[in-house]
């Protein structure tokens, strides 16, 4: 046990005082802080008391049946300022002098907006005032059939509520907002566990190989036990990959906490609520994860000399990552799919696909205990399985072995 922690405790310090590990982290830091500010800067230029009230958002507004005033655009559009125009070359000329932005010509409910140049801002804008114009002939049809102001805005306002529920979801109530919602959150952690999953993986690979390269690992290997070497080294990266996480969590529950104001007052641009419950789970599956692959890793990177060869030999655990990532991607059309159910039970890929569906609401519990019994069982399994490629991989110089040399020097082992 001793000889466990001793590894842990060198593997882990080396990799979280590495200049890559504070590179990333403090790069990863800074986006997890900043993200969150996104919504509080908007808000902050939106409630300024000279934004969007400058001579460029200005529209000079000439309408042929008089039905469209600046008061009645206003109300549709609030966002600018209207200013009435006697002819259109006179509002074309104020594009043109660039003291109006924008002109608009109506005439039989049928529009022209001059611009001084094409841009993506003309697109926005053209919408709205489709918009605007829909509505008010619609709103004058109606009065014109006989009906008063308020009963004719009445009808063009409303909105029937409603929503989706699946009763086939193990709590047999996910709504459509819930579905939204966990999206979101099952598309940015699985890009986390993807990236995560590599780069940790990597580090365990170049440090075998690095070991091997120097004839470091002979030394180790006679002084230790394979077992407790590939353990500690695998855990030691695995809590430096846990460090950086929680660093990141951090970050960004700070950032919420400080730009709440932000947040609560465009609530449309970042509405996904905090769920403890599913952050704990995607550290324990993303943990699962790393450790049956991360002794794949290192029993593989201790067969191999070079490390022109450290990426070659790292083809099964790299393809094993991508197949348990573009499963849990493609299973988000229909989580509930019999290919999926049975993808989150595969060892090495079920933690992605079984994340995917706890954030879709298709997961039982006794799915998520079943899939973390599976891991457990995968990583006992890899661990001692690992532990004798690693102690042969010691004899193993020059030539790249393949996989029926390395099965055959188990057997004989």
């Amino acid at each position: 046990m001793n000889q466990l922690l001793t590894v842990l405790k060198f593997e882990y310090l080396t990799f979280v005082k590495s200049k890559s590990f504070v590179i990333i982290t403090a790069i990863m830091l800074v986006l997890a802080f900043a993200a969150p500010s996104v919504p509080s800067v908007i808000n902050f230029f939106s409630n300024n008391e000279t934004f969007g009230e400058q001579d460029a958002d200005k529209i000079a507004l000439l309408d042929i049946s008089g039905v469209f005033t600046p008061e009645i655009c206003n109300v549709y559009m609030p966002g600018y300022s209207f200013e009435l125009f006697g002819s259109l070359q006179a509002a074309q000329n104020a594009v043109t002098d660039g003291t109006h932005k924008f002109a608009l010509f109506i005439d039989d409910f049928n529009y022209t907006l001059f611009v001084s140049s094409m841009s993506l801002t003309q697109f926005i804008l053209q919408d709205s005032v489709q918009a605007m114009i829909s509505r008010v002939y619609l709103l004058t049809c109606l009065e014109n059939a006989g009906l008063q102001t308020d009963e004719a805005a009445g009808i063009l306002a409303f909105s029937p509520s409603g929503s989706i529920v699946a009763l086939a979801s193990p709590s047999g109530e996910d709504t459509s907002e819930n579905y939204q919602e966990n999206l979101i959150y099952a598309y940015i952690m699985l890009f986390v566990i993807y990236f995560g999953l590599i780069m940790y993986g990597q580090y365990v690979l170049v440090s075998v190989v690095r070991e091997k390269s120097t004839k470091t690992m002979e030394m180790l290997i006679t002084s230790c036990k394979s077992i407790w070497l590939i353990n500690g080294k695998v855990l030691g990266v695995g809590l430096a990959g846990l460090t950086q996480l929680s660093l990141l969590a951090v970050a960004a529950l700070a950032s919420m906490y400080l730009n709440s104001k932000g947040l609560s007052a465009n609530p449309e641009l970042f509405t996904v609520a905090i769920k403890p419950d599913i952050i704990a789970l995607m550290v324990v599956l993303f943990l699962l994860c790393f450790f049956s692959l991360a002794y794949v890793y290192a029993a593989l990177a201790s067969t191999v000399s070079r490390m022109e060869d450290a990426n070659s030999i790292a083809f099964f655990p790299m393809i094993m990552i991508m197949i348990g990532f573009f499963a849990a991607m493609g299973g988000m059309t229909d989580p509930g799919a019999g290919w999926v159910t049975v993808c989150s039970f595969v060892p090495f890929i079920s933690p992605m696909v079984m994340f995917m569906r706890i954030c879709m609401g298709t997961a039982a519990a006794l799915d998520v205990v079943l899939c973390v019994a599976v891991q457990l069982v995968t990583i006992f399994f890899m661990a001692a399985l690992g532990a004798k490629i690693y102690r042969l991989g010691t004899l193993m110089y020059g030539k790249k072995p393949n996989p029926k040399e390395v099965f055959g020097l188990l057997v004989k082992k």
